[in-house]
């Protein structure tokens, strides 16, 4: 884990050197040179990647460098030293704020400073911009410059929230999907009608408070800002910025094989679940070569709270035990079929001696996915192969022992292989016997906002007041129903 320091730019301190910029651990003053001792330690802490906030009190500008070595002490001196950064953003969203920023946070920056950075400066680091008013927010919207179609917005109540589906919050086990669902269809409700697109009916369960492995977005930014400052009084409230790389609409071919996959999770239509699970595991290895476990997609306007809300949603592929042993064969399958190529360039180039026999080997054993499959299960049990050699070699008109030499070499480089991306997919994708925190971290879209906008606590009621004057949005233009008018009246009269 990499830490964060805190460093108030001085005269003598900063010197750059290309793109390099080098910071001392010492003044130079009319005596010469002068060890400031008591910072000597923080230094001595500094690794690679170490992050490091500097501030530029003479041009009021927050710089944030990151650490390209280690500390290096001067041989002489043993003591003094420098460290070399590179200039990784210049926080210029907070120039305007400076002189503000710097009176409230000043003790932090007294005099030559080096320690870790205080965690009430972490927003400085985060790409997070201070919001006190809506039209101070507007204006650093518009400012981002981001004048593309699939710019989408989140406001969360409490800035510490990750973006983490609802299900996967609190006490997730193992079939939480299916049993929430097989209590829907016991109690018949009309408000959840079967759909065409089993993912429609899953967006239905989200529209009235269900948990579900969806999060809601919109491309309305001040009804993000709105959802940041209607709860949590006492927390700071965010509004998360994305512009993601695609957006699956509702008739799109994507969209339905999600859809396909949530009917696996939920234990929908086990009918065609042979087909079901193809789709799944196509995914599947989808996501792991593209490092990514979420989609977003906008969906069929079905109600008038989507509509209003401008809403679309993002969708996170978290798979549990049970469900992956349904497919873990199908997936070894898939992972040796994608990777046939490399596989035997791997093996002639580590055999090259050998090459011909490989070539003929590795032709027999590639014809029969069932073999593969087996050879994956009984490594992975650490069992004997001998049995799914000899099975090889008898199919062959080859015989002899240096035919059951290259057979194993080449089964044992399949494995290595199969073992390899098989415990990848499940580091990213596979609830296992891990603990809450890492859970957590698996379910969590990691997506790497253009901005985050942070609403202090004490500009959450103002905030509230100037949405509904100036853009007549509150609890009921944004919820356009009987619950959303009981909220409205809630936060009118301070009930």
């Amino acid at each position: 884990m990499n830490n964060s320091y805190i460093l108030k730019k001085r005269k003598g301190g900063i010197w750059e050197v290309g793109e390099k910029i080098i910071i001392k651990t010492y003044n130079e003053n009319e005596e010469g040179i002068k060890s400031k001792k008591k910072f000597l330690k923080y230094f001595k802490e500094i690794s690679k990647k170490d992050k490091i906030l500097i501030c530029d009190v003479k041009n009021k500008l927050f710089q944030v460098g990151i650490a390209i070595d280690k500390f290096k002490p001067e041989v002489v001196s043993g003591d003094w030293g420098s460290v070399k950064i590179k200039i990784i953003d210049n926080r210029e969203d907070f120039k305007s704020e400076f002189n503000k920023i710097f009176e409230k946070f000043k003790v932090d920056f007294l005099g030559f400073t080096f320690k870790p950075l205080p965690e009430k400066l972490d927003f400085i680091l985060k790409n997070e911009i201070i919001i006190e008013d809506v039209m101070e927010y507007l204006k650093k919207v518009e400012k981002l410059n981001l004048n593309k179609k699939n710019i989408i917005y989140r406001g969360q109540a409490n800035k510490t929230w990750g973006l983490l589906p609802s299900i996967y919050r609190e006490n997730y086990y193992i079939d939480k999907e299916k049993e929430i669902y097989k209590s829907i269809r016991r109690h018949n409700f009309k408000e959840f009608k079967t759909q065409e697109q089993f993912l429609n009916e899953i967006i239905h369960m989200q529209h009235y408070g269900i948990p579900t492995c969806l999060l809601d977005w919109t491309k309305n930014s001040l009804i993000a800002l709105f959802f940041a400052v209607s709860n949590k009084p006492d927390s700071d409230g965010k509004v998360f910025v994305n512009i993601p790389e695609m957006i699956y609409e509702f008739d799109e071919e994507e969209y339905e094989n999600l859809s396909i996959i949530l009917e696996v999770f939920y234990g929908k239509n086990k009918k065609n679940d042979k087909d079901n699970l193809d789709v799944l595991v196509n995914q599947m290895y989808k996501s792991y070569i593209t490092g990514k476990n979420f989609y977003f997609i906008n969906p069929i306007l079905e109600n008038m709270r989507i509509r209003v809300q401008a809403g679309l949603f993002s969708l996170s592929l978290v798979l549990n035990e049970n469900i992956f042993t349904k497919v873990r064969n199908r997936l070894v399958k898939k992972i040796f079929i994608e990777n046939i190529e490399d596989i035997e360039r791997r093996l002639l180039e580590e055999h090259y001696q050998e090459e011909d026999d490989i070539k003929f080997w590795f032709n027999e054993i590639k014809s029969s996915q069932k073999i593969i499959v087996k050879v994956y299960n009984c490594l992975s049990e650490n069992k004997d192969i001998n049995f799914i050699i000899d099975e090889i070699e008898i199919r062959s008109s080859e015989r002899g022992k240096e035919g059951k030499n290259i057979i194993e070499k080449i089964l044992r480089c399949i494995f290595s292989v199969l073992k390899h991306k098989v415990g990848k997919i499940k580091e990213s994708l596979i609830l296992e016997n891990d603990s809450r925190a890492i859970k957590k971290s698996k379910c969590k879209l990691n997506v790497n906002s253009v901005a985050m906008f942070v609403i202090p606590k004490d500009n959450k009621e103002k905030i509230q007041k100037q949405l509904d004057k100036l853009f007549d949005i509150n609890s009921v233009t944004v919820y356009p129903d009987v619950e959303g008018y009981v909220q409205y009246i809630k936060d009118k009269f301070n009930l």
